[in-house]
């Protein structure tokens, strides 16, 4: 059983054959995928007042000093951008030291920023469209997405291996032996040609025994996923969203959770997936190991065996009758329905917190600012001392 890893038990992988080309593994992207080869002729024929940049703080870092060479430097510039983990690429934090007005998307992210580099950016949460992701009649959906009598963990995450999938299918194999109904829906693409260090998820899936409680979601464009729509009915059916980041930027799936009334067990990281979700948590999985990325920030690694436990944990909890339980467990599995259906409407109220409309809001104001200002040609500035690094609580 995957797990416990008895190479005696271990199941050779069915990979389908490949027919795309092999790519390098984990930034396998198009040369000009973000436009710097046409970024100067854009500049030239636009002639921005402002400039709006939203990618990851190391190729704002490439934006930036592309147009700096191009003699486009003077252009004011309103970064907002994502923080993943610490400690802090320098680079990363000179990107907001070269924008006129830098904004990250989580508090943490903000307070790391100044920790550690000594940057001050404001912060803005990605927003939800609570008319798309809400509660809904759960039965109906259930039975459309042939989920009736299942136990069903949803997950919605890139192939990607900072998104911890394995963890979970390893859970999955756990868990199962609790849950004779159990089913684990994956919101990723199973096989994406390795990018950003992702797997052959169908493969893993089998070697850990868990084929046949474990579904992907039909995508083909691993950047998009399904549409919005039928996300939002994934939400809406599953029984408990189950989040094995290691980290993230700021969560967008843990938003989407929250509003559709879904509980949530996540890692107890600390950082911006806590921050996201709040008060709102069903469970939270202690970080029993650290692992680092590969630009030096700390990951957050959660046993499976610990995230099975929380799953069969509130498998109980919801769907076993009372009369089926000993008395003295029956008291503790009446006080975590209780939890469960609080952290339910917590999340519901914390939903409201994330506003696209106060978000495109307050980046095109700031736009609007740096625009009617003073032109000033920003250059990176020395840093004398660097600042203590500030990891997630319990990093070491």
């Amino acid at each position: 059983m995957c797990g416990s890893w008895p190479h005696s038990t271990l199941r050779p992988a069915v990979t389908p054959a490949r027919t795309t080309p092999p790519v390098w593994p984990y930034f396998p992207y198009p040369p000009d995928v973000i436009g710097y080869r046409i970024a100067p002729e854009v500049m030239a024929r636009e002639r921005p007042d402002a400039l709006i940049i939203h990618c990851d703080p190391g190729a704002a870092s490439g934006w930036l000093r592309l147009l700096e060479g191009h003699g486009y430097g003077d252009v004011p510039t309103v970064l907002y951008a994502p923080i993943e983990g610490a400690p802090i690429l320098p680079d990363y934090a000179d990107a907001f030291r070269r924008a006129t007005e830098g904004y990250t998307l989580t508090a943490w992210s903000a307070r790391a920023l100044a920790a550690e580099h000594d940057v001050d950016v404001g912060y803005v949460y990605h927003g939800v469209d609570r008319a798309v992701f809400h509660p809904r009649n759960r039965d109906a959906l259930r039975a459309s997405l042939g989920w009736t009598g299942r136990f069903v963990v949803l997950y919605v995450a890139r192939n990607a291996a900072r998104k911890g999938i394995d963890r979970l299918l390893k859970a999955a194999a756990h868990a199962r032996r609790q849950i004779p109904n159990l089913l684990v829906h994956i919101h990723a693409k199973p096989y994406d040609d390795h990018q950003l260090g992702g797997w052959d998820l169908e493969g893993l899936a089998h070697w850990c025994g868990v084929s046949d409680i474990v579904e992907f979601a039909d995508i083909t464009n691993a950047a998009q996923g399904v549409g919005v729509l039928s996300l939002a009915r994934l939400y809406a059916a599953a029984d408990l969203y189950v989040s094995t980041s290691e980290v993230e930027g700021f969560g967008l799936p843990l938003a989407e959770a929250l509003a559709s009334g879904l509980p949530i067990v996540l890692p107890a990281d600390g950082g911006n997936q806590e921050e996201v979700v709040g008060d709102a948590a069903t469970g939270r999985i202690a970080v029993t190991d650290w692992g680092t990325n590969f630009n030096g920030a700390q990951m957050a690694h959660v046993d499976p065996r610990l995230v099975a436990a929380t799953i069969a944990q509130l498998y109980r909890a919801l769907n076993v009758s009372l009369k089926d339980i000993s008395s003295d467990e029956r008291d503790t599995m009446q006080a975590l329905a209780r939890h469960v259906e609080q952290a339910r409407a917590r999340g519901l109220e914390r939903a409201k917190v994330f506003n696209w409309n106060h978000m495109a809001r307050t980046i095109a104001d700031a736009a609007e600012r740096v625009a009617t200002g003073p032109r000033v040609v920003r250059l990176p500035r020395q840093r004398e001392t660097m600042a203590a690094v500030a990891q997630p609580d319990g990093a070491a």
